[in-house]
C-alpha cells in the first residue's frame, strides 16, 4: 500500500513566510574584534609597564611651549636635556579619565558610529604622492580631483564605515594653504561618512572650521556636530614632538574636537627592531 505524500506548501507560500521574517542586514555598523590576540594578557600589561617607564624616565624630546604651558603644572618635568618626562600617576590618571566610548560622527547621522570596547571600524587612509592610472598601466602624481573620487567611491562602499584621506594633492604641495582647503572641500564634497584629514599648519584650523560652518549652514553649527577629525603625526620617531603637527593636535584639544594621532616609527632604524620594543615605543 502506498501512501499518499502531503504537500506541506508551494513557493508562493514560502515566499510570503521569507517576506514575514525580519530582514537580516548583511552589512552591520561596526565589526566585532578581539579574536585576534597575538599577545597574551601578561605580555600585554609588560609592554604597557614598559611604556609607563620609557614616558617617565627618558621622556619625549622637543617639547613645543603650548605642550608644556599644559604639562608642567601637572607635574611634568621638563629637564635639562630639553625631554619632558611624564610622572607615572599621571599618565594612569588620564587614562582612567578618558572617556570608555565615543561618538565618530558623520556628514549624514546615518553614518555615526559608537566607538567602544571590541567594535571595529573600517577607514581609507594613506598619502602616497602618485597613483596607478590604469589605461596608461603607469603612475602619475595625485591630484585634488583623485582625492573628490576616492570619497565618492568610499561614500559607495558599504564595508567602509569612514573616509580617511587617501592622498595627498601634489599640485598644491608648494602651497600648503590651498592645499588643505581644497583637500577638506573635496572630502565633504564627495562622502557623507566621517571624514579624517591631516593638516600641518596650525593657522589654517579656524579656516576649515569656518569651511565646515558655511557646509553645515551657520556659525558654531561644526562644533556643534563635528562630522570630521583633524589629525597627524605629532610623534617623529624616536620619540621626539613634531613641531606643526603637535600644535595642531593642541590646538583641536583646546576645541574639543577629535584627533586623529599616528606614530610611524620603522623597526630596527627610528625604533628598537623587536615587536616588543617597537609596540613599547608606539604606546609611549
Amino acid at each position: 500500500m502506498v501512501k499518499e505524500r502531503k504537500r506541506r506548501g508551494g513557493s508562493k507560500a514560502r515566499k510570503a513566510i521569507r517576506k514575514q521574517s525580519p530582514k537580516k542586514e548583511v552589512v552591520t555598523q561596526g565589526l566585532e574584534g578581539g579574536k585576534y590576540l597575538p599577545l597574551s594578557n601578561s605580555e600585554i600589561e609588560q609592554i604597557h609597564q614598559t611604556a609607563l617607564d620609557v614616558l617617565e624616565k627618558i621622556g619625549i624630546g622637543d617639547a613645543i611651549p603650548e605642550i608644556l604651558h599644559y604639562t608642567i603644572p601637572k607635574g611634568c618635568i621638563h629637564d635639562t636635556d630639553g625631554r619632558l618626562k611624564f610622572p607615572r600617576s599621571l599618565i594612569e590618571d588620564a587614562i582612567a579619565a578618558t572617556p570608555k566610548e565615543t561618538m565618530s560622527r558623520g556628514v549624514d547621522p546615518k553614518y555615526d558610529s559608537l566607538v567602544k570596547n571590541n567594535k571595529m571600524y573600517t577607514s581609507t587612509s594613506g598619502e602616497p604622492i602618485s597613483i596607478f592610472e590604469y589605461e596608461s598601466q603607469s603612475y602619475r602624481p595625485t591630484t585634488l580631483v583623485d582625492i573628490y573620487d576616492a570619497a565618492r567611491l568610499c561614500d559607495q562602499l558599504e564595508h567602509i564605515h569612514q573616509y580617511g584621506q587617501p592622498f595627498a594633492v601634489t599640485e598644491y604641495s608648494q602651497e600648503k594653504y590651498v592645499h588643505d582647503i581644497n583637500t577638506a572641500y573635496a572630502a565633504i564634497a564627495g562622502t557623507q561618512k566621517h571624514i579624517s584629514l591631516a593638516v600641518d599648519n596650525v593657522e589654517h584650523i579656524d579656516s576649515l572650521i569656518n569651511l565646515f560652518d558655511t557646509f553645515l549652514g551657520g556659525e558654531g553649527k561644526f562644533i556643534e556636530r563635528p562630522f570630521l577629525s583633524i589629525g597627524g603625526c605629532p610623534i617623529v620617531s624616536p620619540l621626539k614632538f613634531g613641531k606643526d603637527n603637535a600644535e595642531v593636535m593642541v590646538k583641536m584639544a583646546e576645541l574639543g574636537l577629535s584627533i586623529g594621532v599616528c606614530t610611524a616609527p620603522q623597526s630596527g632604524t627610528t625604533s628598537p627592531a623587536s615587536l616588543a620594543g617597537s609596540l613599547v615605543q608606539s604606546f609611549a
